[in-house]
């Protein structure tokens, strides 16, 4: 069994997720000030956890530069590591870091715990770098890339029953086309990128022509926030 997953993300009416990119709002409004409803709701939808790939943590939470390890040789049977970092938390982010490459300065970022989710032919030296840091992880298959797995360990071996997908476009492309997310949480900002080829809420990258087949969203809510920001909640159906 699985957490359920609810995709919570923040864009434009046309998609996209660069905030650098948006337009400005209409009534002068610095823009910064419409991103914080944003973590309100994320603290509305009851769930301490969020799923987000390497690249979003690398570029916004982690030490500049990438783990290289002296020596590759991976852990003979590595298992799951439970560690301190996550205890008496707030928000805890799960990373989708299938070689292990982030590097943190310590057990936590920005206040908020870290799980990596890591594939097993990780270097046995970053493992100990995460355990030395009190760093929880689990693994997602040889290759990182067996997402349903991790799931199921974050359900049976830390206990979370629903999580958040806060990804770029490409994890939770990666989900959508596994079937993988029950709801979207979508916030919707009155701007607009305007601009082909931005990195918008869902781009899968891979063979399947069409990643969302066989799956249909209900709207379930629909709430209008202060300066032209919207609420949207649906759930998916299979």
């Amino acid at each position: 069994m699985r957490p359920t997953l609810i995709c919570h993300m923040m864009s434009t009416v046309d998609g996209r997720l660069l905030t650098e990119r948006w337009s400005d709002p209409f009534d002068g409004t610095p823009k910064e000030r419409l991103y914080e409803p944003y973590f309100a709701l994320r603290r509305e939808l009851s769930c301490n956890a969020s799923i987000i790939g390497r690249v979003t943590m690398q570029r916004d939470f982690a030490e500049v530069g990438e783990f290289t390890a002296a020596d590759p040789t991976p852990e003979a049977d590595p298992q799951p590591f439970v560690g301190a970092s996550t205890a008496a938390c707030e928000h805890t982010y799960i990373v989708l870091d299938s070689t292990g490459r982030c590097r943190y300065a310590d057990g936590r970022v920005e206040g908020c715990g870290v799980i990596a989710v890591l594939g097993r032919r990780v270097a046995a030296e970053y493992l100990r770098f995460l355990r030395e840091k009190g760093i929880s992880y689990l693994f997602a298959g040889e290759d990182g890339r067996d997402i349903g797995a991790a799931l199921e360990t974050l359900r049976e071996r830390f206990g979370y029953r629903l999580l958040l997908l806060e990804g770029g476009g490409t994890v939770n492309g990666s989900f959508l086309e596994a079937g993988l997310i029950d709801g979207f949480s979508l916030l919707l900002y009155p701007g607009i990128d305007g601009a082909g080829g931005r990195p918008a809420i869902v781009e899968y990258v891979g063979p399947n022509a069409l990643p969302a087949a066989g799956q249909s969203l209900e709207l379930t809510e629909v709430r209008p926030l202060e300066h032209g920001l919207v609420w949207l909640r649906y759930r998916v159906h299979r």
